[in-house]
């Protein structure tokens, strides 16, 4: 019987988050599918799951260990069946409500369901450079509503690209979100393939953003993102997510990249996303909404010891476009960042003047741990929320 959700855990390297993270999808219960692409250089990952491919939910793909992280994507969500299907990193976790929400958005038509992030858990090997190891192992849940909300693609990826370096924002996402098969289908006969460029959430959510037409913001705790020593996330909120590009070991993969010069050419959170999605907005022919001034501005601002890169690709867009547009979409860029960095600060203030709701509970030493630990949270809550009614 085809699935109702396909569960997507591309891994690397990092069985000592996945095996626990699998586990955890495993108990998600019924009509779920979970896919494992594996593009490991050895085989700890495998042995560790003998005694759970067993289960027929579950499929294990061993990818090439030289696959680059888009080539493992696209290759993972080939073997996807669900009526909905959703991409998680391999030290994030879901709850059992994604069930529940693809059947709603199933009877509701929607091809696409983005969540709020109302709960975090920080792995034992967290550290953060400032704060040390006070989030280590903790699940962190926050308040949230249960309610639904219409999103308007079209004006979403028209944000994002003027928000250039800013990540996926609002746009319908895979990755950490919920998505219908069907259009998934769509996409890859149109364009070639869900995933691209070197980011493959920010790339695909543009290509999402441009076909989708239904899609909803659900706050609700059903992604929960996991933040290890090792993660993406980890790595940036210590400083570490910068370098020269093509020593950093995320890039090396992609064997014949072409960078494109109107991107400051060094590894950076912005120029990253940057890339990939304007890759994406080449494939639907709308580069002309993205505002490069915008890419410029954060990787000056936060990324100044590659400041030389930034001002080569700065003078390759600036020599081949209008002045008139370099000078709004410059204003553009600088009222966004100013808004962006005034908005940091009031939360960072607020957060330590009134204290937050929410509920730390320590000691939780995985993924596993975690689920089972927020399931008996979310069962206490249910009547008041979406999913309770």
């Amino acid at each position: 019987m085809k699935a109702l959700v396909s569960i997507i855990v591309p891994t690397k390297n990092r069985s000592q988050y996945a095996v626990s993270t699998i586990q955890a999808c495993l108990c998600v219960g019924k009509n779920i599918e979970v896919i494992v692409a594996d593009s490991s250089h050895d085989e700890r990952l495998s042995n560790s799951l003998k005694d759970l491919l067993i289960f027929e939910k579950i499929t294990y793909v061993k990818t090439d260990p030289s696959f680059s992280v888009v080539d493992n994507f696209n290759c993972a969500i080939a073997y996807a069946s669900g009526e909905y299907v959703t991409c998680i990193g391999d030290d994030d976790f879901v709850t059992s409500e994604i069930t529940a929400i693809a059947e709603y958005a199933r009877s509701n038509q929607i091809d696409c369901v983005n969540f709020t992030f109302p709960v975090t858990y920080w792995w034992p090997d967290f550290i953060h450079r400032r704060r040390g190891k006070i989030d280590a192992a903790t699940l962190c849940v926050e308040k949230y509503t249960g309610t639904i909300k219409s999103l308007d693609a079209t004006q979403e990826l028209q944000k994002a690209a003027q928000l250039l370096g800013s990540g996926p924002q609002k746009m319908p996402r895979i990755y950490a979100g919920l998505v219908s098969g069907d259009l998934l289908k769509k996409i890859t006969k149109k364009y070639g393939q869900v995933f691209g460029g070197v980011s493959p959430d920010v790339y695909s959510a543009t290509l999402l953003a441009r076909e989708c037409q239904k899609s909803v913001l659900f706050d609700f705790p059903i992604v929960i993102p996991g933040i290890s020593g090792g993660s993406t996330s980890g790595t940036s909120s210590n400083g570490q997510h910068v370098g020269k590009l093509r020593e950093n070991s995320h890039i090396a993969p992609f064997k014949d990249l072409i960078w494109d010069e109107r991107i400051p050419e060094f590894y950076s959170v912005p120029s990253v996303w940057s890339f990939s999605m304007l890759k994406a907005l080449e494939k639907i022919n709308l580069v002309e909404k993205a505002n490069f001034m915008s890419t410029y501005l954060k990787c000056a601002l936060y990324h100044r010891n590659f400041f030389q890169e930034t001002r080569v690709a700065i003078k390759f867009t600036v020599s081949r476009q209008p002045a008139t547009k370099t000078f709004t979409n410059g204003l553009l860029a600088v009222n966004n960042e100013i808004r962006f960095i005034l908005s940091a600060i009031f939360r960072r203030v607020r957060s330590r003047i009134m204290p937050k709701n929410e509920d730390r509970i320590k000691e939780i030493n995985s993924t596993l741990e975690a689920y089972n630990t927020l399931a008996k949270i979310l069962q206490e809550k249910k009547s008041r929320t979406f999913l309770g009614k």
